[in-house]
């Protein structure tokens, strides 16, 4: 049976949208502005990053330029001293990225304050993937590109990764049990409680073919860790990558797990639910395959790695729901509790994926 028109879930549309921002955020970030980058901007605007996600991104108009400037995730200063040198690496390498720009002290590439980090790229004006074979195509190829750059990375800064960001190998099945066995004793179940212990079967089913696959066995290197559609930008016209986005989650893991992840993000965004419409009557994994066949003209991949991409998915939708879990149940924060409908729905997705 065809896979066709898959819901894309909250990545947001092909149009880049502007949310207004309060006076007080404005006089906040114009000083950040100023105090970082000694720039006095005329009008900023937050970019709208999709539906039920907030953006920490905001476009600042000024005299000199157009600029996005960036609240960070990340408050730690070595972290995110080391995405912009990764980020900068892959420009001196080709890849298509916005570099961070320098501060008026020119050291971090970042303006710290009690707020928390700020960094500051030139706007490029482009829109994020609008669902055709052609952009699905072109990531591809810019996806290849980055990983083949990636992969000689100067030492240090792949050994920063290692050390500042945990590596990621594989899922915890072990919490994952224990997790299960946290479930199962409580005595007043919520609605939700019933809806995870009747999947619970087929998740524990799904983490015993994935941990006995071997995945941690395969080649590791610096990874993007999140390439997805509303981490592109694309040229309306020509199709092609302008530049590639948030670099924030970067790990040291399988290079396979991010050409799985791309692969299936990319897939699986297209058709009725999307803002374009486009390639309505296509079949997922034949527009997977489109994205497997394209990348491994330039960088290639083993044939266990190959073999390995279904196995890899779920693994990554493993490690979220975990986490998702983990929060419910052992920190009793359900603040993520929404998101496991849509990890459900990627483990099971994997199982579509043969190569």
């Amino acid at each position: 049976m065809k896979y066709t028109n898959p819901n894309p879930f909250n990545h947001g549309t092909t149009s880049i949208t502007y949310i207004p921002v309060t006076a007080a955020e404005v006089k906040d970030l114009s000083f950040i502005v100023k105090r970082g980058w000694n720039i006095d901007i005329d009008s900023i605007q937050k970019l709208s990053a999709g539906t039920d996600k907030n953006s920490n991104n905001f476009r600042v108009d000024s005299s000199s330029g157009s600029y996005v400037l960036k609240w960070s995730h990340i408050d730690d200063p070595l972290v995110r001293r080391l995405v912009n040198e990764v980020i900068a690496y892959s420009g001196i390498k080709g890849i298509k990225i916005s570099p961070p720009l320098p501060t008026v002290s020119d050291r971090n590439s970042f303006f710290s304050n009690h707020q928390g980090l700020f960094c500051l790229y030139d706007f490029i004006q482009g829109e994020h993937f609008d669902g055709s074979r052609a952009e699905l195509v072109n990531v591809a190829q810019e996806t290849a590109y980055l990983h083949k750059a990636l992969e000689i990375i100067p030492a240090y800064l792949q050994d920063e990764a290692r050390r500042l960001k945990k590596p990621l190998v594989k899922h915890n099945r072990e919490l994952l049990e224990r997790i299960f066995q946290t479930i199962n004793p409580l005595e007043e179940k919520t609605d939700l409680d019933l809806r995870i212990m009747q999947d619970s079967d087929e998740i524990n089913e799904y983490s015993k073919q994935v941990s006995a696959s071997r995945l941690d066995a395969l080649p590791l290197q610096v990874i993007h860790h999140d390439l997805h559609p509303h981490n592109v930008l694309f040229d309306s016209h020509s199709k092609k990558v302008l530049a590639l986005l948030d670099f924030d989650p970067i790990r040291y893991s399988q290079k396979v797990r991010d050409v799985s992840f791309a692969m299936h993000r990319f897939a699986r965004t297209y058709g009725e639910h999307t803002e374009r419409k486009l390639d309505t009557e296509s079949d997922m994994p034949e527009r997977a395959q489109d994205f497997l066949n394209t990348y491994v003209t330039i960088n290639s991949l083993s044939d266990k790695e190959i073999k390995a991409l279904p196995l890899a998915i779920q693994d990554d939708a493993l490690h979220r729901i975990i986490n998702i879990l983990n929060q419910l149940y052992i920190n009793k924060d359900p603040s993520w509790s929404f998101d496991l409908s849509k990890q459900l729905t990627i483990l099971r997705e994997g199982a579509l994926f043969s190569f």
